[in-house]
């Protein structure tokens, strides 16, 4: 897109404002502002939880949760689910309304879209 001019140079960059570029593996696991709501949520479920690898790596780990029930898998699909849709309305929302992102409005997001 930068190519054909859709895009210019600087919006290949993270609207956090970390300065990365913007790819899903960074966006919704390494950025400091949106990837850091997995931790939020972890603690809020009071899970122990460790990432590793990339986007697709951790959303295997979070539905083979080693000790859950079944039953839970389902839950943390919802959980997962809620998470991205956070982010990603939150990153539409630092882009067309220039408004700053919080970890804990976006924790507060999951929590409402999940029992939603």
């Amino acid at each position: 897109m930068l190519r054909q001019r859709v895009l210019q140079p600087n919006d290949i960059h993270c609207v956090s404002g970390c300065g990365n570029t913007e790819i899903a593996d960074h966006l919704f696991i390494e950025c400091d502002i949106f990837g850091s709501i997995w931790n939020l949520v972890w603690q809020w479920l009071g899970i122990t939880f460790v990432s590793s690898g990339g986007i697709g790596d951790h959303f295997t780990q979070i539905i083979h949760l080693v000790g859950m029930s079944r039953s839970s898998h389902s839950f943390f699909k919802v959980i997962r689910l809620a998470c991205v849709w956070a982010i990603w309305k939150e990153r539409n929302h630092c882009i067309f309304k220039n408004v700053a992102s919080d970890p804990n409005a976006l924790l507060d997001k999951v929590k409402l879209n999940s029992f939603l």
